[in-house]
């Protein structure tokens, strides 16, 4: 589905990222990888082709549209280093051409150092694009509109018989879009939209204007 905003076309993807044909720029926020590792060095018993899942979803999206540039808006790595980094540098090899590029979260605590040794540009803590300014988790303070990721919001859709659906979704506000969560090993967070806001569905291969 294509959303026009500030005269740009943006292209929303069910795989939960946002292409901008213009700027070649694919964006997507969450990814959250190395998590599974994470919690298995913890010794919880979590598989660990999570991470896996998240990388080979990033490279069908690649192959689809041919971005010269990914944007990650925060929490691209789940916790310090362990083996689900080391997973994303085998992959980072795969797209050497890709400017892979950061707006750090809370959960980004690797350092410049490690990020430039992976091939990473991070921007620090925010990042301005043409009309667009770009965070993690949005404070309502900058005066562009803005894109986030940090709540990964979802909506429930409510049917017959007390049915009870919660989908992920693009929550799509007048000075502000959110993103969904990116990785395969994310949790999510009901929204209550307000009546001027846009709400965009994500079901299997589609997404679908929900209000």
């Amino acid at each position: 589905m294509t959303v026009h905003q500030d005269g740009e076309a943006l292209l929303l993807l069910p795989q939960k990222a946002i292409y901008w044909q213009k700027e070649k720029l694919l964006m997507l926020s969450d990814a959250h990888l190395a998590k599974d590792a994470h919690f298995r060095k913890h010794g919880i018993a979590i598989p660990n082709a999570l991470s896996d899942s998240t990388l080979n979803g990033l490279s069908d999206i690649i192959a689809a549209h041919s971005p010269e540039r990914l944007l990650i808006l925060g929490d691209m790595f789940h916790s310090d280093w362990n083996r689900g980094v080391e997973k994303f540098i085998a992959w980072r090899k795969s797209f050497a051409s890709l400017s892979v590029e950061l707006v750090e979260g809370n959960h980004d605590v690797l350092g410049t150092e490690k990020y430039i040794e992976m091939g990473i540009l991070s921007h620090g803590f925010s990042y301005t694009i043409g009309p667009f300014f770009f965070i993690h988790e949005d404070d309502g303070a900058n005066e562009k509109f803005t894109f986030s990721g940090h709540i990964h919001p979802a909506i429930k859709l409510r049917g017959k018989a007390r049915q009870v659906l919660r989908i992920p979704c693009f929550w799509w506000q007048p000075k502000a879009a959110v993103l969904p969560a990116f990785g395969a090993f994310t949790g999510n967070h009901s929204i209550k939209a307000k009546k001027k806001d846009k709400v965009y569905g994500i079901a299997g291969d589609e997404v679908m204007e929900i209000q």
